[in-house]
């Protein structure tokens, strides 16, 4: 089995949990991990600093952790993970695994076969107690958890469950023959989702699952959007960091202008400086902040040579860069100018 083989098995489960599949950044660190590679090999692949990669990296090994219910790092990745890959948890046809707690084997037996007939995984516990360790070994997605047990009961269970992390994010549906206000109050001030009464319809069952699933899908969908969301953030703060490093010391004046368009027509006015380093401005005798925001350039660039702005024009319209020669105060300079989407990249070398 090859890495590429485990990242296609990966990509269908995420998929189908969570509506989206591993990034170019979480495969590299798979791929890294599958081949005993270092954090700082990842991170210079892609240009991005080794701190943010072990972020990502953090938060990947928790997310298979939870899909495969086993604790999941980069050191044990290759060795767990093939295992996993290659039995019947990872295939498609499942829709989710569900826990059954029950302490009478007649519900166990009519709620297993009813749910694994809907081509649900299904596991079953008579005891609060062995439910616990079995939870907390291999999650379920869903459990079924009824109230009246010995020795541990099923109020017990939904505490014990939901002051853990991360098993207090587990939906649970209580079961009960007990049809009183105060259990059902209860069960809801623990943590429940839902409260089934016994004796239960089947389709009743079976609605009130799959509603809880798709509830389930839909948070843990919307949670990924949000880390991704924040280590797009992130990785943009740090590309904007480290190219403002590479600006400042930078031996050349580099600057870049958008053009400046006639609102009705469409022809270029001028030009706005979006960006320029130190170096530009102390070349052209200017402040920093004085080319920067709304300062338009047409005047300075005719300044520097006559016909410069027109040139720069040319540069826009046909695509062709620009060499030429101009005069500073303190020397002479040549200046390249390219065309930057709808604008132009300025380039002054001494």
């Amino acid at each position: 089995m090859t890495i590429d083989d485990i990242i296609q098995v990966l990509n269908s489960r995420f998929e189908a949990t969570l509506g989206k599949s591993l990034t170019p950044t979480e495969v590299e660190i798979l791929e890294a991990a599958w081949d005993n590679r270092a954090y700082s090999d990842v991170a210079s692949r892609l240009y991005i600093s080794e701190g943010y990669i072990k972020n990502v990296a953090s938060r990947l090994w928790q997310r298979l952790s939870d899909l495969c219910g086993e604790t999941i790092s980069k050191a044990n990745f290759r060795g767990i993970i093939a295992a996993f890959v290659d039995i019947d948890r990872f295939n498609p046809s499942i829709k989710a695994t569900v826990m059954i707690i029950d302490d009478l084997a007649a519900n166990l037996d009519l709620l297993s076969q009813l749910l694994t007939e809907q081509q649900y995984r299904v596991r079953t516990l008579t005891s609060g107690k062995m439910a616990l360790r079995s939870i907390r070994n291999n999650p379920p997605d869903l459990i079924l958890l009824d109230i009246k047990m010995p020795e541990m009961d099923g109020f017990a269970v939904c505490e014990t469950l939901k002051q853990e992390e991360p098993l207090a994010e587990i939906p649970i549906i209580f079961l009960s023959a007990v049809d009183e206000v105060f259990d059902k109050v209860k069960a809801f001030e623990l943590g429940a989702v839902d409260y089934i009464t016994k004796p239960f319809q089947a389709i009743e069952v079976l609605k009130r699952v799959e509603t809880q699933l798709t509830l389930l899908r839909q948070h843990q969908q919307l949670k990924a959007e949000i880390d991704e969301h924040l280590q797009s953030e992130m990785l943009l703060y740090q590309s904007r960091s480290l190219l403002a490093n590479v600006l400042n010391a930078a031996p050349d004046g580099i600057a870049a202008a958008q053009a400046v368009r006639d609102l009705v027509t469409g022809k270029l006015v001028n030009l706005q400086c979006v960006l320029a380093n130190p170096r530009f401005a102390e070349m052209l005798g200017q402040r920093q902040s004085d080319l920067m925001g709304d300062r338009l350039l047409k005047e300075l660039l005719e300044g520097l040579e006559p016909g410069l702005f027109a040139a720069c024009f040319d540069v826009i319209t046909t695509g062709e860069a620009l060499e030429t020669t101009v005069e500073l105060d303190i020397q002479t300079a040549t200046l390249l100018v390219t065309k930057l989407a709808d604008g132009i990249a300025l380039t002054l070398r001494a």
